[in-house]
């Protein structure tokens, strides 16, 4: 039901985000079983791109060294990875909303910030605006692993592992069984 492909490059130096535009459309090509070519990627005023056959949805995120895309028929999706980085207490407080950090498992330190900012990224790559919303629109339950979207709906996020020093989550619209989420 959803294939996520990643692939992490093996430099010392910082992935640029252009340099991903081949290995997507190879990824794309490898998920549709034919060849895809840049000219059939659209970006949005946002941009977020898409297919403009609109045949699949899929997410590309890049952090670092690292390269993830979810590509599904079934579900739209919306995905994030990121490696650890240093942050402020006033990026904390614009990103977590007072009703999160009350909840049981922010208060244990099961979830933190870095999960928070990928849950929300996501769900904002699945929403199709980037970081052009406020974070603390978006309301997380950690126990029920949903997404209040406010006028976009209830979205659903699934943690994944990637790679061993990258956090990684998927967010989708429907209810999908762990089980068919692949990664290659």
């Amino acid at each position: 039901m959803i294939w996520v492909y990643t692939k992490k490059f093996e430099t010392s130096k910082r992935f640029k985000p252009k340099q991903s535009l081949p290995i997507v459309l190879e990824l794309l090509s490898d998920y549709l079983k034919r060849p895809v070519s840049s000219s059939e990627i659209i970006y949005s005023s946002e941009g977020k791109p898409s297919l403009k056959d609109n045949s699949i949805s899929f997410s590309v995120s890049h952090s670092d060294r690292f390269l993830a895309v979810a590509c599904s028929r079934e579900v739209k999706v919306g995905l994030d990875i990121q490696t650890q980085l240093p942050v402020s207490e006033g990026v904390i407080n614009s990103t977590v909303t007072e009703k999160e950090k009350a909840q049981e498992q922010w208060l244990r330190k099961e979830v933190q910030f870095l999960d928070v900012w990928c849950i929300k990224e996501a769900a904002l790559k699945w929403i199709g605006s980037g970081l052009k919303e406020p974070l603390t629109d978006l309301e997380l339950s950690f126990q029920s692993q949903v997404v209040d979207a406010g006028k976009y709906g209830i979205l659903r996020y699934a943690k994944l592992n990637l790679f061993p020093e990258v956090k990684a989550y998927l967010v989708f619209d429907k209810v999908v069984n762990l089980k068919d989420i692949t990664i290659k």
